[in-house]
């Protein structure tokens, strides 16, 4: 998992995972991608957020169902500060599948 940060004047962002209560990326700046960490996949759905620097607020969020195996991005995009279309979102989007066997 890593936080890709489209988001122009965000400045940066935390990439947290809700339902691990857990940072999983930190201070990630506009126009630059964190690093890929492991995760827990676990089973069923897990929420993930976006989040300025030190602060516990969901910016937004997306959840997704991972599978072993596969890497995934998040990715910020929207203005921040803006509402309504223009507010900060977030989506994902699988950067590597499984080996076929």
């Amino acid at each position: 998992m890593r936080l890709v940060n489209a988001t122009p004047k965000s400045g940066a962002y935390d990439l947290y995972g809700v339902t691990d209560v857990a940072t999983i990326a930190s201070n990630i700046q506009y126009k630059s991608a964190s690093a890929f960490t492991q995760i827990f996949v676990g089973t069923g759905s897990r929420t993930f957020a976006i989040r300025k620097p030190g602060t516990t607020t969901n910016i937004a969020t997306v959840a997704i169902t991972p599978t072993a195996g596969r890497m995934y991005s998040i990715l910020s995009y929207g203005i921040d500060g803006a509402t309504g279309l223009r507010a900060p979102k977030v989506t994902f989007f699988t950067s590597r599948f499984q080996s076929p066997q």
